[in-house]
């Protein structure tokens, strides 16, 4: 019962620190990119939008290095490929789910798409 309970815990903690430095990092990045413009070109947004998921992607790989030490070193959970699978998803969740730029710019793009007409 108790190593369920220390499992939770990191669980917690893992989340907490992850979540905390999304909602300082994410928005920073969103910030750099401009809103829809409808007016602009259809290949503008594309382009845009593709550049803006390849910044979300360096920055995610390399903020994921760096939770990595924190969690490991300074909060000292040593076990972090257990967690692989919960920080992936909480993670990817709040730092695409932060980027309201990106978003809009692909539900525009998917409206236009053959399929969805």
């Amino acid at each position: 019962m108790r190593n369920i309970l220390s499992e939770i815990f990191q669980i917690g903690v893992i989340t907490i620190v992850y979540i905390t430095i999304l909602l300082l990092v994410a928005p920073i990045i969103d910030g750099y990119f401009t809103k829809l413009d409808e007016a602009e070109h259809l290949y503008e947004i594309l382009v845009e939008s593709m550049v803006q998921m390849i910044m979300v992607g360096i920055v995610w790989y390399y903020l994921n290095k760096i939770m990595r030490y924190i969690i490991k070193d300074k909060i000292h959970i040593n076990k972090m490929n257990k967690y692989k699978n919960i920080i992936s998803i909480v993670a990817g969740v709040a730092f695409i789910g932060l980027q309201s730029h990106l978003i809009s710019k692909l539900e525009y793009l998917a409206k236009l798409h053959p399929i969805n007409q």
